[in-house]
């Protein structure tokens, strides 16, 4: 079952499906279920369930260009965040996001994704936030 779990969800993911919350819309859509070929019902409803237990919903999307973060709150009161580029003149943070570089492992933002990290993977838990804060816009930079 394992198996099968995994094959869908790489169908999904080649079929633009990135969180869990991808995921989750995806697996409820009938539609696009039998367009991709995909029948097995028992294996939709696990992993349906399984990516349902890892969703991240984010109540606030936050920008903070004084003191250099963005970040969200979800539903189950966990902190993502990371930092934003500094002005050229140095007088503040502009609303842009280096995403490969942007200290979501380390210092402050570090120690407040610890357990969203834990809890829903760095990937996963990044995935959301730039996407949470780009919806108040933030300009986030591959």
């Amino acid at each position: 079952m394992e198996k099968r779990l995994e094959q869908i969800e790489e169908i999904l993911r080649e079929a633009g499906a990135e969180t869990s919350n991808d995921m989750v819309e995806a697996l409820e859509d009938g539609e696009l279920l039998a367009r991709l070929g995909i029948a097995d019902t028992e294996a939709v409803e696990a992993l349906h369930d399984k990516m349902k237990n890892t969703t991240i919903t984010a109540l606030t999307a936050a920008v903070d260009t004084e003191n250099g973060f963005a970040y969200i709150v979800t539903s189950d009161d966990l902190t993502i965040q990371c930092c934003l580029e500094e002005r050229a003149d140095g007088m503040g943070y502009k609303k842009m996001i280096d995403a490969s570089d942007c200290g979501e492992s380390t210092g402050i933002c570090g120690d407040e994704n610890e357990k969203a990290f834990e809890k829903y993977g760095k990937e996963e838990s990044m995935i959301v936030l730039f996407s949470e804060v780009r919806k108040i816009g933030v300009t986030v930079k591959k």
